[in-house]
């Protein structure tokens, strides 16, 4: 048991070194200049080498701050985003769980609580601000984000991740590929919707108190939710035929979202509300109309 829980602590770990060192090379090739290329053969053992810097970094700690809530809100942020991998199947065909989807929605609302006490125990202005729009960016995208995720459920009838092996709906219904799709960058704060860190408003936004192993923890947990965001719209909007296709899936949409972070400028914070408000909000609750709907019409005609 104990094995098996180091193996898939090292199992994330790995994937999210291995990722930065993709995003890496890739911005680098996007903005035509030379990437890590001098630790380990061609770069790759640049994040093992960051990580070590990192951890014997001093840790400094100031009387203004809340301490206990300073250190917990980081290791909370950690924890949620590996408790949703234990939802996960452990093949694209099996389930942990009756209830897993409903499961991740829960764990995934959960993690704007790190975020507020972060800003409020840092007791710095610039964390608060970056706090403060970081909450209500993702409340606002998490509304579209699980309305999204309970059309597919109730068109399902189900709960379980194998009951979306057979039914991609990718293609039939676009407008929540691409709803889904603008949400989850919004979740995760990646560009363009990275204005919980906007370098010249908020000097790094709600971490701007955290260093050495205390960010880490906060580096590993927003690395770790991509890879698992990746893996749920996958799962959801792909068709998933066997392991590797899946795999390869997943590699592919972790990609899109490091092309669109080399590509796309940061957009206005009033456009991101909007967006999510006045245009997702009525196209989610449209298909939810649809999806309620469709069944009744399909029995009339049959």
């Amino acid at each position: 048991m104990l094995m098996d829980f180091l193996l898939f602590i090292m199992t994330i770990m790995l994937s999210v070194a291995f990722f930065t060192i993709l995003e890496r090379k890739l911005l680098s090739s996007l903005q035509i200049r030379i990437g890590p290329n001098k630790v380990g053969m061609m770069g790759l053992a640049q994040p093992f080498s960051d990580a070590i810097k990192l951890f014997i970094k001093e840790q400094l700690l100031f009387k203004f701050m809340n301490l206990l809530f300073y250190k917990m809100s980081s290791m909370m942020m950690l924890i949620l985003a590996l408790l949703i991998w234990l939802y996960y199947p452990k093949y694209i065909w099996t389930s942990l769980d009756s209830s897993s989807f409903m499961m991740i929605i829960c764990i995934i609302s959960f993690g704007v609580y790190p975020l507020l006490i972060m800003g409020i125990s840092s007791n710095s202005k610039y964390s608060m601000l970056g706090s403060m729009r970081s909450v209500a960016q993702t409340i606002s995208y998490e509304i579209n984000f699980i309305l999204v995720i309970l059309i597919y459920l109730y068109m399902n009838n189900k709960f379980l991740f194998e009951s979306f092996v057979f039914f991609p709906l990718m293609m039939i219904s676009f407008p929540l590929t691409v709803i889904f799709m603008i949400s989850m960058l919004a979740e995760l704060n990646r560009t363009p919707f990275d204005l919980t860190e906007g370098e010249s408003e908020l000097v790094s936004g709600f971490n701007t108190e955290y260093m050495a192993g205390m960010f880490i923890f906060i580096f590993i947990a927003e690395y770790t939710m991509i890879i698992s965001l990746s893996m749920m719209f996958t799962v959801i909007f792909m068709i998933n035929m066997n392991y590797l296709i899946n795999l390869l899936q997943v590699n592919l949409i972790m990609l899109t979202v490091i092309w669109i972070r080399g590509t796309l400028p940061r957009v206005r914070y009033d456009i991101l509300m909007n967006l999510a408000w006045k245009s997702f909000l009525s196209i989610s609750i449209i298909f939810i109309m649809y999806s309620y709907m469709l069944p009744s019409f399909m029995y009339l005609l049959g």
